[in-house]
């Protein structure tokens, strides 16, 4: 299981890095700019992944375990207020027939998370200790390097035919109905292999930008391990659209990649939404204080052992 879902992250992150070409993209990255400098608003993230499993040689009590990841769900209803520094986020995450919900709080650069049927909140860098170098990370002169070359190895690879400038159209959001034209990529199949490959390479040549911040084996090869994962791949797509206004902000994002492997087949579509863009949003803040604050030996053994088969 650890090596599918670290495909399915590998892929997640290097295809989310991805901008598109330098003709056709000009308005899609001023939209992109335009939507990350928000203030405030709402955003709501939509993930389904559907993995199809080899199952000859598994005992019972292994196909009643991998069919609760055959189907997941992950839906993200956040409220942002970059000024006043407060995110509130509603999430639901569901596998097998057992859903989750979630209340997350940022603030600060504090996160705070509320698990189902506690009436506290686990700090989250109790959970994640490499969360307290994240902003780290997003000013890191050798990450950003890193992120760089990402990013250019994905522009080389496309070519001017790959994006595609659509239609407008009339969508139906959260906002009322919205008039928007539609951005294209779609890659084939020989160049997002070879744009992975390109990765990899990458990643491993600059692993030091991330040791801090990613718990790296020192005697593994990042290139060998992910070649061997790559080797079995005998299939990859990619696909993405955004939709923008007339005032240049993205209205909707949908992503979707899959791939097929000896021993598996997984498929993935992210939704991304955003509405009330630049308007006050009320986000009212718990009470953080260590009464309200959960200790992590207090959390229920069996629903760690749960959260932790995520990515086994």
């Amino acid at each position: 299981m650890k090596r599918i879902m670290s495909l399915v992250a590998i892929i997640l992150i290097v295809f989310l890095l991805s901008a598109c070409s330098e003709n056709a993209i000009e308005t899609y990255k001023t939209a992109m700019e335009n939507t990350e400098n928000l203030e405030s608003g709402k955003t709501r993230t939509t993930i389904k992944i559907d993995n199809q499993f080899v199952t000859d040689n598994l005992t019972e009590k292994e196909l009643d375990e991998i069919e609760k990841f055959e189907n997941i769900e992950i839906t993200a209803t956040t409220m942002y207020d970059r000024v006043n520094q407060k995110i509130q986020t509603n999430l639901y995450y569901k596998y097998g027939n057992v859903g989750y919900d979630f209340l997350i709080y940022i603030t600060e650069g504090n996160g705070y998370i509320k698990f189902p049927m506690e009436n506290k909140f686990l700090e989250v860098s109790k959970l994640f200790k490499s969360l307290e170098n994240l902003e780290e990370l997003d000013e890191d002169e050798a990450s950003s390097e890193l992120f760089n070359k990402i990013s250019d190895k994905w522009l080389e690879m496309l070519q001017k035919d790959n994006v595609i400038r659509g239609g407008k159209s009339v969508m139906d959001t959260d906002d009322g109905d919205v008039k928007v034209t539609e951005y294209t990529i779609e890659p084939s199949n020989d160049q997002l292999f070879m744009f992975l490959f390109d990765v990899i390479k990458i990643i491993e040549d600059n692993k030091q930008a991330l040791e801090d911040f990613v718990d790296f084996d020192q005697n593994e090869s990042l290139d060998v391990t992910f070649q061997e994962i790559l080797a079995e791949l005998e299939d990859v797509s990619f696909s993405y659209k955004s939709y923008i206004d007339i005032d240049n902000y993205i209205v909707s994002e949908d992503i979707n990649f899959g791939y097929k492997a000896t021993k598996n087949e997984t498929d993935v579509s992210i939704k991304v939404e955003y509405w009330e863009n630049n308007i006050s949003q009320e986000i009212n803040l718990p009470d953080f204080s260590n009464d309200n604050l959960l200790d992590e030996d207090e959390l229920d053994e069996k629903y760690k052992f749960e959260l932790g088969k995520i990515g086994e």
